[in-house]
């Protein structure tokens, strides 16, 4: 009955609840550090965060940072139409979630083609048919570094 307590004595019960019962104060108290704070260090802490709220340089690296975002392009080193994949899924405020079901695939799936794997030529299809896109073969030089076709001017060809 290995890693169940079906054979367990009463004292061995007794001694793993107050155990347990130990490690979850200890992770209830890390999670509460400030709970200890004097009004003192409250106030101070405050005027800091005050302080650096006012200055316009903070302020400034601030919105550059909410700006860009936490996942703003797929990594350089994805394959053109993946990166191409997820700038119009930014457009269109699409989630993983959103492109994973009806594409067939799970959303970690999805997720993990920003910058692990490459997806199989099936599963990106669908997942850019969910977009309103689908593949394409266009002659060589025709596709930008995001994975879109470009336009050549109408006289060109």
């Amino acid at each position: 009955m290995s890693g169940t307590s079906a054979g367990w004595t009463p004292e061995r019960r007794a001694a793993q609840a107050a155990r347990m019962t130990a490690l979850n104060t200890t992770v209830l108290t890390k999670a509460r550090r400030s709970a200890g704070w004097t009004e003192a260090r409250r106030m101070a802490k405050s005027a800091e965060l005050k302080a650096r709220n006012l200055d316009p340089a903070f302020q400034a690296k601030r919105r550059i940072g909410v700006a860009k975002g936490p996942d703003d392009v797929a990594e350089r080193h994805v394959h053109p139409l993946v990166r191409g994949l997820f700038l119009e899924m930014k457009k269109q405020r699409a989630s993983c979630e959103r492109i994973a079901a009806p594409a067939g695939v799970c959303r970690t799936t999805v997720v993990s083609w920003r910058r692990h794997h490459m997806p199989q030529l099936d599963a990106l299809d669908a997942a850019l048919n969910v977009l309103g896109f689908e593949l394409a073969i266009v002659p060589k030089g025709r596709r930008g570094p995001n994975g879109f076709t470009t336009r050549k001017s109408s006289t060109g060809e």
